[in-house]
């Protein structure tokens, strides 16, 4: 699939070319001017070398007038003067070794300075012989070498040798000055031409594309709108039975929060029902039962200071308490049992003791006899007493057992009660809970039919805005 530019692509790529023109232009006019102020710097430094060797050859033109002016004169200024252009020729001197990098023009340097060092030696030698009065030395010295004007036409020599070089190199540069500045100048004309064209014609180019992207754009926006406007027209018709629908929704729902409110209403009283009831099995006060909850008059007929499961648990004490007291019988039983065996056994004894008393223990041999019968009896007595505590404890064991069973029954029917009234009191509370959400859902489906309202007003002013925009396409398409 081939790439597809976007407008802004296209319009950016047209401001880029001209600008790329108008940079390389400028890196081309900043690199020759950066090589014309090179071009200026030699130059300015060419022309601080020549005036550094005038200034040279001045100096030494002055250092041999002082000379003169002290041998015919005689006057001392003319050697300060001296001194002090000797002085600033080697300080010039020094400065022209910085200035110049060319080897010709220091060897011309070095040459000034070593005909003027020599001049320095004669010179002072001349001075020497002079303040001594010998007059005729010193002329015979100064015809003898003739140092004053060879030196003086030397350095103006190598003054105009060292100047001619320092000229034509400037000549050199001024004429590359020119030609750098002719060529950017050429460069520029051409650039600004090149980049009139170039503009001219992308812009031709990405306004011809534009203006039929745009034109596609416009008519398919003008058919687009037709078919939304075609489209809003009928989700409008909708809009409009939907807000009847949500009306209707709204009185169905408000009827319902009225029958929810109700049940929630019963649940309550049949959770206070069942909450009496477990407090009368518990055995709570009538007055309790009066106070809270005596708008049930269902309940207000049950009296009693006791409840069931009181009763329930006094009788299996009582009962407890007589398997405990027969026990202590059949104890006090089993001691009478035991007594009469000891007693038997006594009797025996004594009627074996009146066996053996003859006729002396005759008597005591009957009442001895007696005695063994009584204590049968009561040994009989007493296993009868025995055999019916006996059945009695089981009578009481089972009572017991039947009693415990009726407390465990009657607690399950305490433990369901409660659950009845902890049921019925969720049950309660979920009912005001769903009377509280039945509410919300009322305010959600009156914010929904207000919603749905406005839902079809906005589609009523989509609507218009979509046919504005209908014919502002075809505006635009008439434009383009």
């Amino acid at each position: 699939m081939a790439f597809q530019w976007k407008i802004k692509e296209r319009l950016l790529f047209g401001y880029i070319i001209p600008v790329l023109v108008f940079l390389g232009l400028t890196g081309f006019v900043y690199t020759s001017f950066q090589k014309i102020f090179a071009d200026f710097k030699e130059v300015e430094q060419m022309q601080q070398a020549i005036i550094t060797s005038n200034k040279i050859a001045l100096k030494g033109h002055e250092m041999i007038a002082s000379l003169r002016g002290f041998l015919l004169l005689k006057d001392e200024d003319f050697i300060g003067r001296y001194q002090k252009a000797f002085k600033e020729f080697k300080e010039t001197i020094a400065q022209a070794n910085k200035i110049n990098k060319a080897p010709l023009q220091q060897q011309r340097i070095e040459k000034m300075k070593q005909l003027v060092k020599e001049y320095d030696e004669v010179a002072r030698e001349r001075i020497r012989l002079s303040r001594q009065g010998k007059e005729g030395q010193a002329k015979a010295l100064l015809l003898l070498h003739g140092k004053g004007r060879k030196t003086a036409d030397e350095l103006i020599r190598l003054n105009e040798e060292f100047n001619q070089t320092e000229v034509e190199f400037l000549e050199r540069q001024n004429k590359q000055a020119k030609e750098v500045l002719n060529s950017v100048v050429l460069i520029l004309l051409i650039g600004a031409g090149a980049s009139a064209v170039i503009a001219t014609i992308v812009a031709y180019i990405i306004s011809y594309e534009v203006a039929e992207k745009i034109n596609q754009a416009t008519n398919a926006i003008a058919t687009s709108s037709s078919q939304i406007a075609a489209t809003i027209e009928e989700q409008e018709k909708v809009a409009f039975q939907q807000a009847t629908s949500v009306n209707q929704t709204t009185t169905t729902i408000n009827e319902l929060g009225a029958s929810s409110q109700q049940a929630a209403q019963q649940a309550e009283n049949a959770a206070a029902l069942a909450l009496q009831i477990l407090m009368l099995v518990e055995g709570r006060s009538q007055n309790l039962i009066e106070g809270e909850y005596s708008k049930l008059p269902t309940l207000n007929a049950l009296n009693g200071n006791l409840s069931l499961r009181e009763n329930v648990e006094m009788l299996a004490q009582q009962i407890i308490r007589l398997s405990h007291q027969t026990s202590q019988i059949g104890n006090i039983s089993g001691m009478v049992s035991e007594l009469a065996s000891q007693t038997n056994i006594l009797a025996l004894n004594a009627a074996v003791e009146a066996v053996r008393a003859g006729e002396n223990g005759r008597g005591f041999a009957v009442v001895a006899s007696e005695i063994r019968k009584l204590a049968e009896q009561s040994k009989k007595s007493a296993l009868d007493i025995n055999a019916i505590v006996s059945d009695i404890q089981n009578a009481v064991t089972s009572t017991v057992s039947v009693t415990n069973d009726g407390k465990k029954t009657l607690d399950t029917v305490i433990a369901a009660i409660n659950d009845i009234v902890v049921n019925n009191q969720q049950i309660a509370l979920n009912s005001k809970q769903q009377a509280v959400a039945i509410q919300q859902v009322i305010e959600a489906i009156n914010a929904i039919n207000n919603g749905a309202k406005q839902t079809a007003s906005g589609i009523s002013q989509t609507k218009i805005g979509i046919q504005n925009l209908n014919q502002t396409a075809l505006n635009l398409k008439s434009v383009v």
